[in-house]
């Protein structure tokens, strides 16, 4: 399970990478995407603080500059990098208790949990995509299979 989830997580970063790419062929910031960005990025702090029963401090529907998303998305992508590869096959099968957003109690398996993370990425990566596309900016390919034949 453990090398399920480093590929998923390389996958992340690999995807990540060409939507920053094509976002820095934009003249000028997009608001739009930055904002995406921003979100993507905010909710994998917070998602991690709440595995490392840590207070969640991040919020996570503002917009960053572009540049400071850069940076956010290299601190985080070595964080998880590290964190994943503390973790043992049956780590992942332990029960993760935190509150959402409106304090409302859950608990999920870390496998869950993380399954979550990569897949929330995926759908704001797609209306990042969107938005380029309409800014006439280059389409960056993020399917997943693609990112296997690599």
């Amino acid at each position: 399970m453990k090398l399920f989830f480093l590929n998923k997580l390389d996958y992340e970063i690999w995807a990540n990478e060409a939507i920053i790419s094509s976002m820095s062929t934009l003249q000028n910031e997009d608001n739009r995407c930055n904002f995406l960005l921003s979100h993507i990025l905010a909710a994998r702090v917070v998602w991690l603080e709440r595995i490392k029963d840590e207070t969640t401090t991040k919020a996570i529907w503002t917009s960053q500059s572009f540049d400071a998303c850069k940076t956010l998305n290299i601190d985080i992508d070595t964080q998880y990098s590290k964190y994943l590869t503390s973790l043992d096959d049956k780590d992942f099968q332990t029960t993760i208790p935190y509150k959402n957003l409106k304090q409302a109690q859950f608990s999920n398996t870390l496998a869950e949990i993380i399954h979550h993370v990569f897949n929330h990425s995926s759908y704001h990566r797609g209306q990042i995509v969107s938005r380029l596309k309409e800014l006439g900016a280059p389409i960056p390919i993020t399917d997943y299979i693609v990112f296997s034949r690599s």
